[in-house]
């Protein structure tokens, strides 16, 4: 647990639990699974963090996984504001004409 008292450490660990986080709230376990061997690897690994390299690899990782479960969250988050926009009758309905996901949102400009 070395790894924990450099700013870099810190770092990569917050973004990991943000990033598990996220995984919980979408249901997406697929993130979840690589988000808790990832931080599996570098908590209970010995010395695996002492290299230099491997530290970067990790957090080049640990940024991608981030970075596509916030793209998953702000996905989640535009269909959710479409169906509302649909209940409401604000816009015609599309997402949920026919019974399914049918169509694809357009935002007025």
């Amino acid at each position: 647990m070395e790894f924990l008292n450099s700013s870099l450490g810190e770092f990569i660990f917050i973004i990991a639990i943000i990033t598990l986080s996220l995984a919980t709230i979408l249901r997406k376990y697929t993130i979840l699974t690589l988000q808790i061997a990832l931080l599996a690897a570098a908590l209970f690994i010995p010395n695996l963090l002492e290299h230099i390299a491997v530290t970067y690899v990790l957090l080049v990782l640990e940024v991608v996984l981030f970075a596509f479960a916030l793209f998953r969250y702000k996905k989640a988050i535009d269909l959710n504001y479409c169906l509302i926009r649909e209940t409401t009758h604000e816009i015609p309905k599309n997402i949920t004409a026919g019974g399914g996901f049918g169509g694809i949102c357009k935002y007025p400009r």
